[in-house]
């Protein structure tokens, strides 16, 4: 997840190398759902993807990155 921290945007990349479902949410510092960023299946390889966050107000929020094989929370700084 970059940048970090982030004003406008932030980028996820996974490099999976098979993977049936992948969801990737956002979450504020007291654990609460903000946004269902991305819910895809069936995604193979490399994938890139950018999610805005102009609506989403200034201060530490949590990106969980759920796939069929692990899940992965990082800590993203909005400005």
């Amino acid at each position: 997840v970059y940048p970090n921290p982030a004003k406008y945007n932030i980028s996820v990349q996974v490099d999976p190398a098979s993977l049936k479902v992948v969801e990737i949410k956002l979450f504020n510092f007291q654990g609460k759902l903000v946004s269902v960023l991305m819910s895809k299946t069936e995604i193979s390889g490399f994938y890139r993807q950018s999610f805005s966050l102009i609506n989403t107000t200034p201060g530490i929020y949590f990106v969980q990155i759920l796939s069929d094989e692990t899940t992965t929370y990082q800590k993203v700084v909005v400005q």
